[in-house]
């Protein structure tokens, strides 16, 4: 059985929308609220968010979508595909340039 170093018990406050985000932000990365906030407050392990808003996870559903549709890709269909991977790559280009 694993041991619970943690004996302090620390509570503040939040406006439900601040909690919401960290709990969205806690979410993608597959771990707790607490272990969230312990994270980026103590700088213990850095915490990147490439897709917050998730407008990449979307237009990669776009483009499954178009790519499933049909048996046969059609222009239109390849015209869509090609515009939303433009997109990924320019927001994945523009979560680097912040990074940097």
């Amino acid at each position: 059985m694993k041991k619970d170093n943690k004996s302090i018990r620390f509570n503040f406050r939040l406006a439900e929308n601040e909690f919401k985000f960290i709990e969205a932000q806690a979410s993608l990365c597959d771990i707790s609220v607490s272990e969230y906030i312990r994270r980026c407050s103590l700088n213990e392990e850095k915490i990147v968010i490439v897709d917050p808003e998730r407008s990449i996870a979307s237009l990669l559903g776009k483009i499954y979508s178009a790519l499933s549709n049909h048996d046969e890709i059609t222009f239109e269909d390849k015209k869509e595909i090609y515009s939303g991977l433009s997109e990924v790559v320019d927001t994945l280009n523009m979560v680097i340039e912040e990074l940097k």
